[in-house]
């Protein structure tokens, strides 16, 4: 039986494959340009596949070499490339092994990986000796990567900590990253295949002075589209157009205005160039996990939800979810093992890794819990699978402080809901209320997606209802933040100044996204049918809420210290439709059911009723504007935009024509789902229909008897309501069909309660 060596030289028998020999610190030559594993004795001495297919055998340092502590001594006295610290002589320009064409002494039968040495694998899977070895990927000779100059790269790694960090990924520590970009070390036209070929490490440690280049292609991938340049040069892009031949414009980074491609979508298409590569590197090492691949994962999970690419981002972040769990990252113990063995670290630097890797396991958590945002998304990851501290403060992680400690999400959220000790918590870092916010957004996001006040036979009223519960937790998470964390406009100005409003905001953010999912659910309903006040009262709430979410965006986006992620798009989608469905609410029902502080007459109300409708067209408006920027840079932006302008022109005409005559189970979810959703699209409108023991009347009647709930009703109906709702408040319509969510209303698919208030 004919096998193949690990150079690709093929034998007729496992008896004539030669003795395996330790991999050497320097590759030969022709390996180097081959982009080969060089097995040599470690002495100068020809290499195994030099000797086999009679090639002549010579060695050049790199001065990267130099500065290795494992270099053999036999290696001293070898002649130094001085041509950028390369020897490969294909490497032209920026462009890396751009050739297609067969290179003298290339392999064509070479594997697709290689494996790192024995010391170099020592850090795989819970370093356990019968793990499989840590794969690293071989760049196929048709690969090409076309980075820009060295000080674009630097500013997009600065949007990138600017605006993407603040959000989910805290992982990489920025003095480290940043500093490495700007030092000689750092080659963008060889840098990708010197570090596979000769600085590749398992050891996270490594990552501080040799971050993995997947790392950077993912950060180009999330962030080229908020670059002004890079759409100029890398805007043609196409997945579907022979990607692997592209070569970008780089000359047009000097043309001074903004270039874009014919469909409007060159800043996508920027990004998408970077995500295609990072995704051909990582697609072959997939089952090899590493701390930065894992980092990069998550980052372009983001990316490609971004896209709209739904199917992409939830795979990539089930993928990292694994990853993270098998390198043991979900204890506290799991983070020491490589770092406590290297006497070289001192204490700064080992906090900076195990800091790194906690921070890892986080945004791993927080990507999962926005990707499972909505209907039939099941998360990848289980909160009971971490046992970790929460990540520290920022400035903690950026100056090593390695002797604040912090406290574990067990802990942290005890303290939440135990008022004498809330004190606890004022070292608790932004990240770390933001985790524990995730776990609530979770649960609100699942119950309105797939019950919601539709579904929901529990009055909201009702201490064992999904409803009060989640809002007396969001009340007690709110009441537990301390002082600096507390949203109101004095301390967003003190965010802005202190430089931390983009973590503020999108904190926030999540925060009001919750009570606007939560109070949005019964707000369509009709008012008299709930006991008297509540309707108002958690109105109040909901339209306050859409004032504070619309504040932080008009305040942070114009000094561009606002989140541009998707997450954040889809806070202003949520502002966008929530404000429209306010505007078509019935003027009539909110005079009688949203009174104002001074008695007036019917037409003053009206005209002030008028008012408040106004201010939420024109926060729709406003938000229909940043969708419009959206959609120029995140693919998900047109979905959003168009959802928009349908729900716009749908509530208008409902308006005027006092008709609910359209039914569309998709919009309804459109403003569930955090995107498009295309992975789990198991919706049955079937389902719904079939239901028959779920309806509005459930809130009003015994499941047991069937007798009205009358005791926290009002007696008298305000003057104002129509007469159909007068007989509704009366006991005896209390059971009247044209109350039941399913059957009764013409809009009943969209939103609860839809019916009896456009029938006015």
């Amino acid at each position: 039986m004919s096998v193949m060596s690990p150079v690709g030289v093929k034998y007729e028998n496992e008896t004539e494959l030669p003795v395996k020999t330790k991999r050497a610190s320097v590759a030969c030559n022709l390996c180097r340009d081959s982009k080969l594993k060089c097995i040599n004795n470690n002495d100068k001495t020809q290499c195994e596949r030099c000797t086999l297919l009679k090639l002549e055998c010579s060695y050049t340092l790199k001065k990267s070499q130099l500065k290795k502590r494992k270099l053999s001594k036999h290696f001293k006295d070898l002649p130094v490339d001085t041509s950028n610290g390369s020897s490969n002589r294909y490497r032209n320009s920026n462009i890396i092994t751009k050739s297609p064409t067969r290179a003298p002494g290339l392999n064509i039968k070479a594997p697709i990986l290689t494996v790192s040495s024995s010391k170099e694998s020592s850090n795989s899977i819970n370093d356990s000796p019968h793990s499989p070895p840590i794969a690293k990927p071989a760049l196929k000779p048709y690969h090409s990567i076309i980075l820009p100059v060295k000080s674009i790269i630097l500013e997009v790694a600065e949007i990138y900590f600017e605006n993407q960090y603040k959000g989910i990924f805290p992982h990489l520590h920025k003095p480290s990253i940043i500093s490495f970009i700007r030092s000689p070390e750092f080659d963008p036209k060889t840098y990708i295949t010197d570090y596979y070929n000769d600085c590749f490490d398992t050891c996270y440690t490594a990552s501080l002075k040799y971050p993995d280049p997947v790392i950077l292609l993912a950060i180009l991938a999330l962030c080229s589209r908020l670059h002004p340049d890079m759409p100029k040069m890398y805007g043609n892009f196409s997945e579907d157009k022979s990607p692997e031949t592209f070569v970008p414009n780089l000359n047009n980074i000097n043309n001074p205005k903004t270039v874009d491609n014919d469909n409007g979508n060159a800043a996508s298409n920027a990004s998408n160039y970077f995500g295609w590569h990072a995704r051909n590197i990582l697609k072959e090492v997939f089952d090899s996990p590493t701390i930065q691949r894992v980092q990069a994962l998550t980052i372009l999970s983001s990316h490609e939800w971004g896209e709209g690419c739904a199917s992409r981002s939830f795979l990539y972040v089930g993928i990292a979810a694994r990853m993270v769990l098998l390198l043991g990252l979900g204890n506290e113990s799991g983070l020491f093992i490589k770092e406590e063995e290297d006497k070289n670290l001192d204490e700064a630097s080992k906090f900076i890794c195990i800091e790194g890797k906690r921070r890892t396991m986080w945004a791993v958590y927080m990507m999962d819990r926005c990707n499972s945002s909505g209907r039939d998304r099941h998360s990848c990851i289980k909160l009971n699978d971490i046992k970790l501290k929460l990540p520290s403060t920022e400035k903690d992680f950026i100056f090593r402080n390695y002797k604040q400690k912090s406290l574990t999400f067990e802990e942290a959220n005890n303290y939440i809901h135990d008022p004498t000790k809330r004190h606890l918590l004022s070292d608790t870092s932004c990240f770390g209320f933001l985790i524990i916010l995730f776990e609530t957004w979770a649960s609100i996001a699942k119950w309105a997606g797939e019950t919601g006040g539709k579904l929901e036979k529990l009055p909201p009223w009702e201490k064992e209802s999904p409803y009060y519960k989640l809002s007396k937790e969001l009340d007690t998470f709110r009441d537990s933040l301390p002082i600096h964390l507390q949203f109101n406009h004095f301390n967003l100005e003190a965010h802005i100044a202190d430089g931390s409003a983009a973590d503020f905001g999108y904190f926030h953010g999540l925060f009001f996204l919750c009570r606007i999912f939560l109070n949005r659910e019964y707000f369509f309903c009709t008012p008299e049918s709930f006991p008297e006040g509540w309707w108002e009262t958690e109105t109040r709430v909901l339209l306050e809420t859409l004032d504070d979410l619309s504040y932080i965006t008009r305040t942070l986006k114009p000094i561009n210290m606002m989140v541009i992620a998707p997450f954040t798009g889809f806070q202003v989608f949520t502002v966008a439709a929530t404000s429209f469905y306010f505007d078509a609410f019935p003027k009539k029902l909110l005079i009688s059911n949203f009174p104002f502080k001074k008695p007036k007459s019917e037409e003053a109300l009206i005209i002030e009723v008028e008012q408040l409708k106004n201010k939420y067209r024109n926060l729709a408006a406003e938000a229909l504007d940043n969708l419009a920027t959206w959609r120029k840079v995140w693919g998900l932006g047109n979905g959003w935009y168009t959802t928009s302008l349908k729900l716009q022109k749908m509530f208008a005409m409902v308006a005027k024509e006092n008709s609910s005559a359209v039914e569309d189970d998709d919009l309804r979810h459109s403003m569930h789902d955090y995107g498009i959703g295309k992975v789990q699209e198991e919706f049955k409108p079937e389902y719904v229909r079939d239901r028959k023991d779920m309806n509005i009347s459930s809130l009003l009647v015994s499941d047991e008897n069937k007798e009205p709930r009358t005791a926290n009703f009002r007696a008298t109906p305000s003057p104002f309501v129509h007469e159909s709702l007068r007989e509704l408040a009366s006991p005896a319509g209390l059971n009247s069909p044209s109350l039941d969510f399913i059957n009764n209303f013409d809009l009943s698919n969209i939103f609860p309660g839809w019916n009896d208030p456009t029938k006015m």
